[in-house]
């Protein structure tokens, strides 16, 4: 460790001077030496050290820990004034770094148009375009009007039906997730808007413009099975619900005619159908779901946009 003192520089060994070593002296030009508070030396005069203002000489084997001058203030800063470094205008006030990430969403469908009781997918995009890295973001991905969910994957996190909130977790700079929601339809003749956005993230993001989005799909007004009933039948219900053997469907008709009841799963498929005779005015009748594995199912009388949810136990 070097040492000085106005114009001496001595040589120590573990804090103690070396007798067989000569003692040489020179004049760096430094009248002492700071200490940083981290253990690094910093090679600066110092107003307050003992060893510029010749009050104390320093001994062979120590040095004394003076209070650290920033170099990057303005305020008691040692070369201001004078240097060629403040000449042209390198100093400044420090200043806390800001950690900042431009997080960016996308949305997209598997298809443009899609039907009644069809499945669709929406994939949210999440892209991380730094500069700095995130630890937790969490995106609201709620599910559109008319649809409920089926299923969902993604490349990174988990994502909650219930909050409807895809919580990601950390994303690198430059990194890009993905969600993946498989999506059932319950209306027709309407279009569904979906919308994304960012629900929390532990760094600033300096561009909000980015931070939602969304598409919107196309459910044509076309029916899928039959002629059009919805002029003829009204008042739908089912009971019980939830169900363990059997629904029962009660429905108000307008004339007597002939159709035919659907049972779909939550993937869109038909699980279970009936044929059934409708009279003018009300009307009941039992569907077998004794076999159905639990969950969500939905019930559609042909030709008809209203449909019936219920719970099989």
């Amino acid at each position: 460790m070097l040492v000085t003192s106005h114009s001496t520089s001595v040589l120590l060994i573990n804090g103690t001077r070396p007798a067989i070593f000569q003692v040489e002296e020179v004049n760096p030009g430094f009248g002492g030496v700071s200490l940083l508070p981290n253990g690094g030396l910093d090679p600066r005069p110092n107003a307050g050290a003992a060893a510029l203002s010749g009050a104390a000489t320093l001994a062979s084997n120590e040095a004394e820990q003076t209070t650290f001058r920033g170099a990057f203030s303005n305020t008691n800063n040692w070369a201001a004034g004078w240097t060629a470094l403040d000449a042209y205008g390198y100093f400044g006030n420090l200043a806390s770094e800001v950690v900042e990430a431009d997080l960016a969403l996308t949305l997209a469908s598997d298809r443009a148009t899609v039907g009644i009781f069809e499945r669709f997918t929406l994939t949210v995009t999440l892209t991380n375009n730094g500069p700095s890295a995130t630890s937790s973001v969490n995106v609201l991905a709620g599910l559109p009007a008319g649809t409920v969910f089926s299923s969902f994957s993604s490349t990174a996190g988990v994502y909650r039906p219930v909050t409807k909130l895809w919580e990601v977790g950390a994303v690198a700079s430059g990194e890009t997730q993905t969600l993946t929601l498989v999506l059932f339809t319950l209306v027709r003749n309407q279009p569904i808007p979906a919308v994304v956005s960012i629900e929390t993230s532990d760094v600033v993001d300096p561009v909000a413009a980015n931070n939602t989005a969304s598409f919107t799909l196309n459910a044509p007004g076309a029916n899928l099975t039959g002629e059009d009933n919805n002029a003829k039948l009204a008042d739908f219900a089912v009971y019980p619900n939830p169900a363990v053997n059997f629904v029962t469907v009660k429905v108000a008709s307008a004339a007597d005619f002939n159709t035919t009841a659907l049972v779909y799963d939550a993937v869109g498929r038909v699980v279970a159908q009936q044929n059934i005779s409708l009279v003018n005015g009300a009307n009941n009748f039992d569907i077998n779901v004794k076999s159905l594995p639990e969950g969500y199912y939905y019930i559609q009388i042909a030709g008809v946009e209203t449909t019936l949810t219920f719970y099989k136990k």
